[in-house]
Parts: C-alpha cells; structure tokens; sequence
C-alpha cells in the first residue's frame, strides 16, 4: 500500500513538472491561453498547443488514477495485470429478433439444432473486476438461462457458463482481448461436445506450441494504462498420429490452407489469424483421411470460435463456420443444410446481446 501511495505521489510530481513546464513554453512561444466557457477545458487545449503529447500526459492521468482506486476506462476493467470489458446491458429488440430467428430456423430442420451462449471475462472472471464496480457488472448468468429457458423445448441448449466458472483460476480468457484462449476453448469444446452426445478428446491428446508470449489484444489499445501483462498466443497440436487438414475460406475470394494453424500470418501482422486463418463469410475444415472422425457439424458463430473449432475440427470430418455478420444472402442459400448431421448457433453473449447478425439466419 505505502508503495502505491509513493508511486501515486511521484506520478502526480512528473504530471506537475510537465505542466509547469509546458505553461512557460506556451508563455516563451507567445501561445494564448484558449478562451471558453469551461476553465478545465480552456487548460487542458492550452497544453494540448504548448505541450504535444498529450497521449503520455493522458497515460500519466490514468496511471495515477489507476494508483488512487480508479480502475475503469472506455468501458475496460484494469483489473490487476489483465483488461476486462464491461458489457452493457442487452439491447432488447436484438435479443428478441436473434431468438425468433433461431426458433424459426431450427422447427424447419430435421437435424439436431444446438445453441451456445458464451459469457465473456467480465461475467466469469467477477474476482478480478474492480470491487465497487460487482453492481455495475450485467449478470449474464441470469440472461443466459432466460434465453435457454424461451428456446427450451425447441431445440438443444449448451451451458458453457459453468465449466468455465469452475476453471476460472486458469488461463482462459487473453488479458489484452475479448476472447478466449485456446485452453478456455478447449473446455468449451468439452462441455460442447459431452452435450451433443460425443466424446471429446482429452486435453492430454494435445501438445502445446508457444507462438509468442508478447501479444496486445484490443482491449489494450483502448486503454491508456500501460502496465498490463501481455498475452501468450499458443496452438493445441494433436499429439496421436499425423493428422492433415484443408481449410477453405469463402468471401470476396477463395483462399485456402492445408493446416489449422497458418502460423505465417503472424509475421503477416494478423496475430489471431494464425488459428485456421481467422473469420469468413464460410469457412470450410475438412480432416483428410480420418476414418475415427465423426460426420459433418455446421456453425453459425462469432469470433469466439477462433479457440473452439480447432478442437472440433479433429472430431468431426467436416466443419464448416458461417459468419452471418459477413455473409449475403446468396452465401447463406448456397450452404445445403442437409449436408450436415448436427447445426449449432454458437455466439458469445455480448454478440447475441448488441448485434443482430444470428438474426440474419431469417435472409434464408
């Protein structure tokens, strides 16, 4: 404690020191002192002019915020050494039109049809928020079982929330974005696979490879607070024998990879595009080879899957992603749904919450 009262003392001699010193450049420089209504206003444009980092000023400002108990920026926890987003409260006419398309779609399919709402870090990782900020939290808890409760009886519901509660002390959402990581995928994909009456492989079936240990996600560039660990972006191998894989990607042109994890898009500047070659329209997983695999899974999901389908991607023959957010009509009617033996809606919460792209489904 008395250590952060001396940081938060020096931090607040440096923003001092700058500022003075910033008021005698603009004085030496004949720079006015803006006129306006708001004093704070008319400073703080005086020593954007004078002074022109305003960014590093700023960074001063939220670290020593950060050491006095402010622990909130543009909707992001500082939590520690990780960054949680806040969710907002839902946007009611998103959740009713995302659910009635669903319900629509799955009583004309004569396949299984499953849905996974997927909490984000903010409703599992509740221990890491800030303390005062618990009744601020939406209780996404409670919405999930809402919306189960409305599409119950009309197709399959997949509880996700409690598996990754029970492994909340580990490493499965990143500390600098939004999303899981592939361990938090992994136990996603076990629940998701037990629930779809499978059996999933054990997590000892799968070496770890460490891309980099160096990654900043968004929620780092939303933030000013610099002293946050950065992230470990690694790929789950399967450990038995050689497995190959083909992945096509359908969008404004076709590309294709022959593994899961095109490790070269990360010299390429695309971190997370390295886990099958990130989000399209259509992505199409095919396992060559493999008579142990099961037969074909469609998904329509979000960026959540980006640490899930590698793991479904060894238990089925055939995966195939669809992003309804990206997708036009024409793509959506290409797709045979009698092709597959199993549909699943997979989004995370803040998704089904704030936007309307699984009601898309509706176009078809």
């Amino acid at each position: 404690m008395l250590s952060k009262r001396i940081s938060a003392a020096v931090t607040l001699v440096i923003i001092a020191v700058f500022g003075l010193a910033s008021i005698i450049k603009g004085i030496v420089l004949g720079i006015g002192f803006p006129s306006g209504a708001d004093p704070a206003q008319r400073a703080e444009a005086f020593l954007r002019e004078a002074f022109p980092l305003g960014r590093t000023l700023s960074g001063m400002r939220v670290s020593l915020s950060y050491a006095l108990g402010g622990r909130e920026q543009d909707s992001v926890f500082i939590g520690g050494d990780r960054l949680i987003e806040n969710i907002q409260p839902p946007v009611s006419r998103y959740v009713q039109s995302n659910t009635n398309a669903i319900i629509d779609f799955a009583s004309r399919q004569s396949v299984p049809v499953y849905v996974m709402l997927i909490p984000t870090a903010s409703a599992i990782l509740q221990n890491e928020t800030p303390r005062l900020a618990d009744s601020d939290i939406y209780n996404q808890k409670q919405f999930i079982e809402e919306r189960y409760k409305s599409l119950s009886g009309k197709l399959l519901c997949v509880d996700v929330y409690t598996t990754l509660l029970e492994h909340s002390s580990q490493y499965i959402y990143y500390n600098t974005e939004t999303l899981l990581t592939m361990q938090g995928g992994y136990f996603v994909y076990d629940e998701l696979s037990r629930r779809m009456g499978n059996t999933p492989y054990a997590l000892s079936r799968f070496s770890i490879r460490y891309l980099t240990d160096t990654y900043y996600g968004s929620l780092y560039d939303r933030v000013e607070f610099r002293n946050i660990e950065p992230d470990v972006l690694s790929l789950y191998v399967y450990a038995g024998s050689s497995r190959e894989f083909s992945v096509t990607h359908h969008g404004s042109r076709t590309r294709e990879y022959n593994t899961l994890y095109p490790t070269h898009l990360y010299e390429l500047g695309r971190p997370l595009d390295v886990y099958f070659g990130g989000i399209s329209p259509v992505v199409d997983v095919r396992q060559k080879g493999s008579g142990s695999a099961r037969g074909s899974l469609l998904v329509f999901g979000d960026e959540q899957m980006r640490s899930v389908l590698p793991f479904l991607a060894h238990e089925y023959q055939r995966v195939t992603l669809a992003d309804l957010s990206q997708m036009t009509p024409q793509q959506l009617s290409n797709i045979e749904f009698s092709d597959y033996g199993a549909i699943l809606f997979a989004y995370s919460v803040d998704t089904f919450m704030h936007s309307d792209a699984p009601s898309r489904m509706g176009l078809y």
